[in-house]
């Protein structure tokens, strides 16, 4: 059996190789850090607003995962789409709030940027 030995080159060029990934992942984590928390503070400084709106869509998409230990992981998301003054708004809320709300509705929707808080229609109030 013959033994390989790697150059110091090639051992410097695998260190900078690792030490440049290792820079891109901080680089990745950080900016990834950073859009969270302005987009919390974006919605923060955003009104409540109450307006007339319109159900114009609803939609549920469920992804699954095998893990290491071959158990299965089920996540389920569910957004609903409201046309307001001409404007489609999206927002991803629970599965309490996704399954009474019905198909087409007409009512008035509280929200606050992104986030739905509640909506009034003539089957009944809904809230986050």
């Amino acid at each position: 059996m013959e033994l390989v030995f790697m150059t110091d080159a090639a051992l410097i060029l695998i260190a900078v190789a690792v030490g440049t990934l290792i820079v891109i992942l901080l680089i990745i984590l950080i900016f990834h850090m950073l859009k969270n928390k302005s987009g919390k503070k974006k919605n923060k400084n955003i009104p409540v607003r109450t307006d007339k709106a319109f159900l114009v869509e609803r939609s549920s998409l469920e992804s699954r995962r095998i893990n290491e230990d071959n158990t299965i992981t089920i996540a389920s998301e569910y957004h609903l789409v409201y046309k307001i003054k001409g404007e489609r708004l999206d927002f991803s809320v629970p599965k309490k709030i996704y399954i009474q709300i019905p198909d087409d509705v007409k009512g008035i929707l509280t929200y606050k940027g992104d986030n739905f808080i509640r909506f009034e229609y003539s089957g009944g109030i809904v809230e986050r």
